[in-house]
Formats: structure tokens, sequence, C-alpha cells
């Protein structure tokens, strides 16, 4: 598994903020995506993240990959998954993406790219969170595909599948009012320890310090394998 983490501080805040004010960089020939995005994943590739990957490419062969951010770190998953496949180190079969309150991270000709490349994509939106909806589509961005939106609270697990990754009045775009709070809490639960300040958590210990798995992180796998999109290993 791959995992970038989102914005941390007020000053990756700000800094995040003014790089989507500059220019677009073209990523690989496959779109144009946002300064602070680029250079923050091409920072992290040769920084490490490249030798990692390639270490467990060969060790693991035959595994799929499970790449994972929220907020920045979906933009950057995101990017992560689509140099993968277009580098060819990964047939796309084997890349599985999952981002949970993703801002928009490149233009309509990446997101089709990303459509039409990467099978197994979904961006996880909680209810009002405002960060999925910025930089706005009139700075022409668009989301790609599949948006999985909880119109609630996250207590349940009650979620709409879009099929489609940005369309006007569809799934989270359909809400005019934002909530910060539901960015920085995802599968939030009476219990905080299932999630802090962005954090994606899918396990804690109980008294007796055994492992217990997030219901509703449970549920969401549920769905993926009930549709064929999740294969469970023996």
């Amino acid at each position: 598994m791959i995992a970038f983490r989102g914005t941390s501080g007020n000053f990756e805040t700000v800094a995040e903020i003014l790089g989507m004010l500059k220019k677009k960089d073209n990523f690989l020939n496959i779109g144009l995506i946002y300064d602070y995005f680029f250079n923050g994943f091409f920072f992290l590739w040769p920084a490490g993240l490249e030798a990692q990957v390639m270490t467990l490419r060969k060790v693991y062969p035959t595994y799929d990959v499970y790449i994972v951010g929220h907020s920045l770190g979906g933009s950057l998953a995101s990017l992560c998954a689509a140099y993968l496949v277009k580098q060819g180190l990964f047939e796309p079969e084997k890349i599985k993406m999952m981002t949970f309150g993703q801002p928009r991270t490149g233009d309509v000709r990446y997101a089709e790219w990303h459509d039409a490349n990467i099978p197994f994509s979904y961006r996880v939106v909680h209810h009002l969170d405002p960060i999925p909806h910025i930089p706005p589509q009139e700075f022409d961005l668009m989301h790609h595909r599949f948006e999985i939106w909880y119109d609630n609270a996250m207590t349940t697990a009650n979620y709409t599948i879009c099929p489609y990754g940005d369309l006007v009045g569809q799934c989270a775009n359909s809400k005019i009012m934002w909530q910060f709070d539901d960015h920085t809490h995802y599968y939030w639960s009476a219990n905080p320890e299932w999630t802090k300040l962005g954090e994606i958590r899918i396990s804690k210990k109980n008294k007796k310090g055994n492992k217990t798995v997030n219901k509703y992180v449970l549920e969401l796998a549920r769905l993926l394998y009930d549709n064929g999109l999740l294969m469970a290993k023996e």
C-alpha cells in the first residue's frame, strides 16, 4: 500500500492555496495539473518512494498496489496511480486507488485519461466537505470518477456511487453549503479514536488489546466485493 497524508499545518495550507493560483504543468502528456501537486509528487518520487516501490514490486511481483490519500494526499495518490500506469510500471488492473476528500487535481484531459486507464479508482466524499469543490471547475478542472458520496455524518453505511466524476448537481455537487469539519473527519463514530484531524484509521485496539475494524469501512469493502471490484485472498 502507498499512502499519502493530507495537508499539515497552516503553512502547507497557505502554500497549497497559493499553488493553485500559479501555472499548470503538463503531467506525462496526459493532462495539466497544478504546479503545487506536480512539484509535490516529483519531490517525493525520487526521494525514496521510487526505490521502495521498485523493491516491493520485485519482491511481490503478483501483488496489487493499493494507493490511498486524504486531502492533498488524495491528489498525490491520483498522480501516483497515473504515473505507475503511464510509465508501464504496473498493469492498470493491479492499481487500486481510493482517496478521501481529494481536491480537483487536473484538467478535463487528465480526468478523462484517468477514467480510461485506472479502472479501480474511487473518491470518497464526506457530506459537505468543501475541499473536493476546490479549485472550482471554472479553472478548467474536473474530477475523475468514481465518487462515493456520504450525504450524512458517516455514522451509517448509506452512500451513493456516482459513475461520473464531476457533473453539476450530482452527488457532492448537489450541495452548495460547506462544512469544514466534514473534511477533517472521515468515517466518524462516537469514539474519536477512529479518526483525528483527517487521519483515516480502519482499525484500533479494544480494551483487551485485540484489533477491531471500523464497521463502516467494512461496509464499503463489502460493497466493492459484491460488485466484483475487490477480490478476497485465501
